[in-house]
């Protein structure tokens, strides 16, 4: 289907007249109610493109807008993965300059994230040097996760130079007890979206502003899952004989994944959210390693990047668009839950960095004790 002039039309003025586009199908409010704004894809069949500097203005600088793309039928066309079709295209190392020098872009963002902080862990990097930041996603009725890792392998005062907080979303059934948690611990960053999975995306980026904004001379930031076991001397060790410090995404690597268009699927994306048969490589979203300067690239340039409701193979997206490599790395496993029970004993510690899937915070201090009869010299608590 060909959709008529007006329709194209109204895309291209929806951009260029800088108004902030928002994607009615991923972008969920407080109470689940999406957005209206202007349609990114059009249905698959119109992209915007952007390229270069239309000019520079007293009050800021106004990237150009080409005329829109027509695709028509997309699906037929099983078109690939581009970065100059996947919207805002544009020069994005001028974009980071533009930022770092402190003008103002004139383009409205599609990406505002216009969420509000509820808890900001304002004082966990305060003090001494940064080496390391362990940046934990968690669903806010997870307390018994987080208390596990907080007393396992998360125990940053096992550790000099590393700091620790847990990204959460709202869920208004649990809020007094996570404001009970926040005080008493000062590790919690939440943000008053909807704590859910559809959201993982908002979390992430949360988490990566955060870190831009709160603790920015933190070197390294290591961002995981709640159901993870991480050893952190395996990290050490890897920081300390091949880790460079900066440009690096580093973990397990995706290569050549394709999107879920089963609408069952957890991982369920629309072909008006994504018209493209492929995903670029990515990290697993379970554990990666990211520099300083990437995490603040990322934060500057997300705003201009339209999201999908897939948060690794977002971030993914947002480093090919910056032309950061996303590098793989030996000692990032993934068990199926139903596996781990029966491997916690067997497991090798030696140069595994993360476990995915632990089943329960009692199967995590399992792995734990375990760890700790090999390894007593860091299980002090």
């Amino acid at each position: 289907m060909e959709y008529e002039l007006e329709d194209t039309q109204a895309v291209h003025n929806c951009l260029c007249n800088h108004r902030p586009l928002q994607n009615v199908h991923t972008d969920l409010s407080l109470r689940g109610r999406p957005r209206r704004g202007c349609p990114i894809f059009l249905n698959a069949t119109h992209i915007i493109r952007f390229s270069g500097v239309e000019e520079v203005k007293e009050d800021g600088v106004l990237f150009k807008c080409n005329p829109p793309l027509n695709i028509t039928d997309v699906r037929k066309k099983k078109l690939k993965f581009m970065v100059s079709l996947y919207p805002l295209e544009l020069n994005f190392d001028e974009l980071i300059k533009v930022r770092l020098e402190g003008r103002k872009i004139i383009n409205e963002p599609i990406n505002s994230h216009d969420f509000s902080y509820i808890h900001t862990g304002v004082n966990v990097c305060d003090g001494s040097s940064i080496y390391l930041l362990l940046v934990i996603k968690s669903s806010a009725g997870n307390f018994r996760n987080r208390q596990t890792i907080r007393n396992t392998w998360g125990n940053v005062d096992n550790y000099e130079g590393v700091r620790r907080v847990f990204l959460l979303g709202y869920n208004h059934g649990v809020q007094k007890q996570v404001d009970i948690e926040a005080l008493e611990h000062g590790d919690i960053v939440q943000e008053d979206f909807w704590d859910h999975y559809s959201n993982i995306t908002f979390k992430t980026i949360m988490g990566i502003n955060w870190v831009a904004q709160y603790c920015p001379k933190a070197k390294f930031s290591f961002y995981v899952d709640d159901d993870v076991f991480l050893i952190l001397n395996n990290l050490k060790k890897l920081r300390k004989s091949t880790l460079r410090e900066s440009g690096l995404m580093l973990g397990k690597v995706f290569f050549f994944s394709t999107p879920f268009r089963d609408k069952t699927s957890k991982w369920f994306v629309t072909w008006e959210d994504y018209p493209f048969v492929n995903y670029p490589n990515y990290l697993a979203g379970f554990a990666y390693l990211m520099t300083a300067d990437v995490v603040k690239r990322f934060s500057l340039a997300i705003p201009y990047i339209q999201p999908i409701p897939i948060d690794d193979t977002y971030l993914g997206i947002v480093a090919k668009k910056l032309r950061i490599p996303v590098k793989n790395q030996y000692g990032f496993a993934m068990f199926h839950p139903t596996w781990v029970s029966f491997f916690v004993p067997k497991l090798s510690f030696r140069k595994t960095i993360a476990f995915h899937r632990m089943s329960s915070p009692e199967t995590m201090m399992r792995t734990w004790i375990e760890y700790c009869k090999q390894y007593q010299a860091v299980c002090r608590n």
